[in-house]
């Protein structure tokens, strides 16, 4: 494709149904699935961003990416917010900063923190205020559980003095 602006396209899948049975009621279910787009091979290969949208729950799984989306860790509904950063990138080429955790060394991806998601810029600066550096999150959590450990054994050594 040899176009002189952005495009979005998208493809139908092709559809099959499957039969599976409820465990719990013993009955038989028909469920239709989406398998693979209708589409020539290596079709992907001609985009940027190629991402899979479930149909039930519309939340957005990356197949292939040359943006900033999967150095994040995306995944979720794909929303006015998500244009806009991405036509922020297409437009000015501005990069979002990539993480990495000072740990493991792996990419600091944004996580779901209870109800919300965490940003990478978001992790970061939380594990540099709370241990000074930068931490993935399940660096993050380990190092909690280690510092937890290490104040109870304080703590029980200090009881063991005042006895």
């Amino acid at each position: 494709m040899d176009l002189n602006c952005h495009a979005i396209i998208t493809l139908r899948s092709k559809t099959e149904y499957v039969q599976e049975k409820d465990a719990e009621t013993g009955k038989t279910n028909v469920r239709k699935v989406g398998l693979a787009p209708v589409q020539r091979d290596d079709f992907e290969y001609e985009f940027m961003l190629v991402m899979d949208v479930d149909k039930d729950t519309h939340k957005a799984t990356i197949i292939k990416d040359n943006t900033f989306l999967d150095a994040e860790g995306f995944y979720g509904v794909i929303d006015a917010n998500l244009g806009k950063r991405l036509k922020e990138w297409l437009n000015n080429g501005v990069e979002p900063e990539i993480y990495t955790c000072e740990c493991c060394g792996n990419r600091i991806k944004a996580t779901k923190v209870g109800d919300s998601m965490m940003s990478p810029t978001q992790i970061v600066e939380n594990a540099k205020k709370k241990y000074g550096k930068a931490m993935c999150i399940s660096c993050v959590i380990e190092e909690n559980k280690r510092v937890k450990a290490e104040q109870e054994q304080n703590n029980n050594e200090e009881e063991k003095v005042e006895e």
